[in-house]
């Protein structure tokens, strides 16, 4: 039995294609770690879309609207109307996509004001995270150890909050792995009282998660630029896009998180994505194929699955 009949024995794996998810997953196999990269997502991709009780989780950027309303209501109310504004925005097909980004620039540029001007502390927000309902999903602690171990570099690129994410990561693996790379939009703090006085730019919302938007001279850059393999991972039709700019891409894998309105969504997204998770918490999938790449001595998928 292939690898790909193995992985489709989970109800929640959906695959269009699987011969051409199996010819692209021997390839990446073959050529082992030293010619892999992965780019992920953060918010609901990385992180859990539901808890064990089946609650929605928390994103990066909604962590200031539910957790300040009671040490800071005027917030969370800001934040709540542009969310009522902007956001049916965001999944509108009728609507170009000039216009689209348009309304994501404002969304983002305006919460991010509405967030500096509240004067919100380091402090603050470590608290606000450590009691949000923001989870890494099943298993991503041991895909990123992974990752680690064998040297392939991680780029999260996440139009949510970086700090936020550096926290959330901190706390499950107690530090950030060298191989880890976030591109997302940062809070900066004044050094007086550790105030957050401003964001970073350009500001990365929904549509510009790509490498377009990796500012200066990163020192990975020229690590991932030998890379030619990538497994990408994302929960929204944009996120196929992350790969843009990957200027030496060979084979991609692209394995989509659908976590919601699922029968409305489903053909859209089995047509993006190869590899699909239908209410998914789990990096069960992912870490499956990253492991199969410790067998890239073989050939074949035949040869690895009768290990």
């Amino acid at each position: 039995m292939s690898i790909i009949n193995d992985i489709l024995n989970h109800s929640f794996v959906k695959i269009k294609n699987p011969k051409i998810v199996e010819t692209k997953l021997q390839k990446i196999v073959k050529d082992g770690y030293e010619n892999l990269m992965i780019l992920a997502d953060f918010d609901y991709t990385l992180s859990k879309f539901k808890d064990k009780n089946g609650d929605e989780c928390l994103i990066t950027h909604s962590i200031f609207v539910k957790c300040t309303k009671e040490v800071r209501p005027e917030l969370s109310q800001k934040l709540e109307v542009l969310c009522k504004k902007y956001g049916p925005f965001e999944h509108n097909k009728e609507i170009s996509r000039d216009e689209k980004i348009s309304h994501m620039e404002n969304w983002w540029n305006f919460s991010h004001e509405c967030i500096v001007d509240s004067k919100l502390s380091h402090d603050d927000i470590e608290k606000f995270v450590k009691d949000a309902p923001l989870y890494l999903r099943d298993f991503a602690v041991e895909f990123i150890q992974l990752i680690e171990d064998k040297n392939v570099p991680l780029i999260v690129f996440s139009a949510g909050i970086g700090n936020v994410i550096e926290m959330i990561l901190q706390r499950n693996l107690g530090k950030i792995p060298s191989q880890l790379h976030i591109i997302s939009n940062f809070m900066n703090f004044n050094k007086k009282n550790n105030i957050c006085e401003l964001f970073t730019e350009p500001t990365i919302h929904s549509c510009c998660k790509n490498s377009t938007v990796i500012t200066g001279e990163q020192t990975y850059t020229n690590d991932i630029k030998s890379r030619p393999n990538i497994i990408l991972l994302g929960d929204s039709i944009e996120d196929v896009h992350m790969d843009i700019g990957m200027v030496n891409e060979s084979t991609a894998i692209k394995i989509g998180f659908l976590n919601h309105s699922i029968d409305s969504r489903f053909d859209e997204y089995s047509d993006a994505f190869d590899i699909l998770l239908i209410d998914c918490q789990s990096m069960e999938i992912p870490l499956q194929l990253l492991k199969l790449c410790q067998n890239s001595d073989f050939n074949n998928l035949d040869a690895i699955n009768n290990l």
